[in-house]
């Protein structure tokens, strides 16, 4: 077992494309339930709403994926979604506010560093304010995020 430790570098390569976006789609319905999971056991919890923001950047990413094979290692939201609207013909009213909560949100609550809910400390003397915000409203607004990239990856029937 050691010696198989020793030679694993958390890493595989040569995924065929099918098999890539596949495991994208897996990854991101893994985070959506853990997010779901947390919103129950965790509602006041900074952790909650991370997840949930992980969980509608990697959304964006499998969707992303799905169009242009290309990894976008890019974190920001509104950049992600930009490059959604320009890869996607998204005419849906349900998507509409989609693309402004991102922006807003990696805008105001973010201040335009995504690594933002990582750290307690952040750029010297910048604490994370995160404890201050309405936790419950974000985790109800991130949760119709959510849903409407779930609707619009028409993977709904995953969660029946």
């Amino acid at each position: 077992v050691l010696e198989c430790l020793n030679s694993f570098n958390g890493t595989e390569k040569d995924y065929k494309k099918a098999d890539n976006i596949k495991l994208w789609e897996i990854y991101w319905l893994e985070y959506i339930n853990s997010f779901d999971k947390l919103t129950s056991i965790l509602p006041d919890s900074v952790v909650t709403v991370y997840i949930g923001r992980q969980a509608i950047e990697l959304g964006i990413k499998y969707l992303l994926l799905k169009k242009d094979s290309k990894g976008h290692t890019t974190h920001d939201l509104k950049k992600l979604m930009d490059l959604l609207y320009s890869e996607y013909e998204i005419n849906d009213n349900y998507m509409d506010y989609v693309a402004s909560f991102c922006e807003f949100y990696c805008s105001n609550i973010e201040g335009g560093n995504a690594e933002y809910f990582r750290f307690p400390e952040y750029k010297h003397n910048n604490y994370f304010a995160g404890n201050r915000l309405d936790i419950k409203w974000l985790s109800y607004n991130i949760s119709l995020i959510l849903l409407k990239l779930i609707h619009f990856a028409e993977l709904e029937d995953r969660f029946v």
